[in-house]
């Protein structure tokens, strides 16, 4: 079951909520960044989600975040 949606942008939050899914809107910016990853880990956690995907998330993962994360998310993101 999903757990709840996080996105860095706010444009599926009505369709998530007709799902009755908890829909976290974090930006992220260059200098927002550690403290977005920090707020991701902390709904990841306390939703008790077993698998993180990632999805039109175009933003490079730091080392931390993917040490907290490691074996449980997938990236699929399309490819040109």
């Amino acid at each position: 079951d999903i757990r709840a949606v996080i996105s860095n942008h706010a444009d599926f939050y009505q369709l998530v909520a007709s799902y009755n899914v908890p829909f976290h809107h974090i930006p992220v910016t260059a200098a927002s960044k550690k403290e977005a990853e920090l707020k991701q880990l902390e709904i990841v956690r306390n939703e008790g989600a077993e698998l993180v995907v990632l999805a039109r998330y175009m933003q490079i993962l730091s080392p931390t975040l993917c040490d907290e994360l490691k074996g449980k998310v997938i990236n699929i993101h399309h490819s040109f």
